[in-house]
């Protein structure tokens, strides 16, 4: 569950689904730039350390 909440947890699956379809959606070049993006966000949220789980 994403920060001890439901909600949020909820909207976080649905972003994942989505972001699963356009991976199998678009073509194979728009895909591989959405998942460089996606990679990118990733290690850029990643530097900020830990997510505090406070709730």
């Amino acid at each position: 569950m994403v920060c001890s909440s439901e909600e949020l947890s909820a909207f976080d699956l649905e972003l994942a689904g989505l972001y699963g379809r356009t991976q199998i959606e678009l073509p194979k070049w728009d895909a591989r730039a959405a998942k460089k993006e996606q990679r990118d966000w990733l290690l850029d949220r990643d530097a900020w350390g830990p997510a505090s789980n406070a709730s």
